[in-house]
This record gives structure tokens, C-alpha cells and sequence, in this order.
């Protein structure tokens, strides 16, 4: 894609994105970098991506005395690192579309626990997803986020199935050609959606149904159900062009 011009548009099965000018068309994840995006019906989003194995010295500090404190805690030298890259991550991300700076301030936590941002900055939406050594925020202005990626060669236990997905969302899966792809693009948007209600997996995911096919997520959205059944919400599905050995959607709820 041109790195000058106007905005491109990309079709994928799962809706249709404007990639600001210098986007890749494919991710280089062993690197950093940043995308604006623009979905046809969604307020910008900003999607930062980075891999843990290479983070730069000195992430400490970014940190938190608090998450400083944790991340000395950790006797595993390895995990350590991987703690202060992913926070410092996070910190830098959220900077970027605040003042510029890593963001130095506290986090709050939401009713099931998601993290969030305190005034003046409450109204900034976030969530992050991490894949090996691969980190992704996605960051809305003015309204709540999901996020998932998922490595392409994730194991998927046998009993998985029935506990994620309902009868119909499983016809539905029969049907595709590649049914490992479909598995896990459902399983990704089922979390993206759960992670922007704020609740992740602590919600059964029966209670959100995603229709996948060989040309994606059908009409680009995803249901949610209350525990009577009842129709609560809708969420547009909006892709992530990964690599080839990544799945990757965000999830907004429509308005």
C-alpha cells in the first residue's frame, strides 16, 4: 500500500477498513509499529503492535512503582522482561494517543476487573491481546474495545467445540473448507467481544454467536444473548491483517 494518498480501503470477509496512508499490508511481526484505522461506521482506531522478545532496554522506567515492585517479585529472569515489555508496552501505546509521552498515570478496574483509564482520560477505550511474543492495543476514542489474536497453530482440545459454540454457530462450522481457520476466527471474535463487555471469559461464551464461513464473519457482526436468550447487543467485527501465522479481529459494540 501507498504510503502517500488518499486513505485505501481493504474488503475482507469480516467488513471493510480504511488504513490511513503508510500502513503495510502485512504486519512484520517481529517488529513495532502503528496503524490508524478507520471503520466505515466506528470512530478512529489506533492499533499498536510490538514483539516482546525484542523490547528495548531501559522499559523499568516506563513502569509504575507499583509494577515495578511486581516485576521484581518475578524470579524468572525471562518472565520478568516479558512483564516490564508488555506494561511499558501498554504505557507507551496509550501515550501515544495522549500527549506523546508514556502514559505515567494509575489504571482503574471495571465491574469483572478489565483495566481502564481514571478522568481525564476515562472516556479512552483500550484493550490488549498477546500471542507469544506478540502484543497488540487497540484504542478507540469515546467508547469501549476488544481485542484477540490468536496463533493460526493454537492446539484446539476435542470438547473445546461444545463449550464455545452453539448448534447452529457449529452447522455453520461444518461447512467450511479449512474448519480450523473458521474454529478459531469464531473462538477470536468471541473474545474480542467478551474482553469489550468488559467481562472476558468469566461470561459463558455460548451467550455470544458469531456465524463463520469461507468468505469470514457473516455480516460482520457478532450477538449477544442474555441468559434468557434474549437479544442485548450487537458487535461489529473488524479484522487485523496479521502475518500468515496469526488470527487477529477487534470488536466494537454498535451504536
Amino acid at each position: 500500500m501507498s504510503a502517500t494518498g488518499a486513505r485505501a480501503k481493504q474488503t475482507h470477509g469480516t467488513g471493510s477498513v480504511w488504513y490511513e496512508p503508510g500502513c503495510p499490508p502485512l504486519w512484520d511481526a517481529t517488529r513495532a509499529g502503528t496503524v490508524l484505522m478507520r471503520h466505515a461506521d466506528a470512530r478512529p482506531l489506533t492499533v499498536t503492535w510490538a514483539n516482546l522478545a525484542g523490547a528495548p532496554a531501559g522499559d523499568e522506567r516506563v513502569l509504575s512503582d507499583a509494577e515495578w515492585a511486581r516485576a521484581r517479585d518475578i524470579d524468572d529472569a525471562g518472565r520478568r522482561a516479558r512483564f516490564v515489555a508488555g506494561r511499558a508496552f501498554v504505557r507507551r501505546a496509550l501515550g501515544s494517543c495522549i500527549d506523546g509521552e508514556p502514559y505515567g498515570g494509575e489504571f482503574v478496574a471495571g465491574k469483572f476487573g478489565k483495566p481502564g483509564l481514571p478522568p481525564p482520560h476515562s472516556s479512552l477505550g483500550f484493550n490488549v491481546s498477546h500471542a507469544g511474543d506478540l502484543i497488540v492495543a487497540a484504542i478507540r476514542p469515546g467508547g469501549a474495545i476488544g481485542v484477540d489474536i490468536e496463533r493460526r497453530d493454537r492446539a484446539i482440545p476435542p470438547k473445546l467445540t461444545d463449550i464455545v459454540f452453539n448448534r447452529d454457530e457449529q452447522d455453520c462450522l461444518s461447512r467450511c473448507d479449512d474448519w480450523r481457520v473458521a474454529f478459531l476466527l469464531g473462538w477470536t471474535c468471541k473474545e474480542a467481544v467478551l474482553k469489550c463487555v468488559g467481562c472476558g471469559l468469566l461470561r459463558d461464551p455460548k451467550r455470544i454467536k458469531v456465524f463463520v464461513d469461507d468468505d469470514g464473519v457473516r455480516d460482520a457482526i457478532a450477538y449477544e444473548y442474555s441468559e434468557q436468550g434474549e437479544l442485548v447487543g450487537t458487535y461489529r467485527i473488524i479484522p487485523l491483517p496479521w502475518v500468515r501465522d496469526m488470527l487477529g479481529v477487534m470488536a466494537i459494540r454498535c451504536e
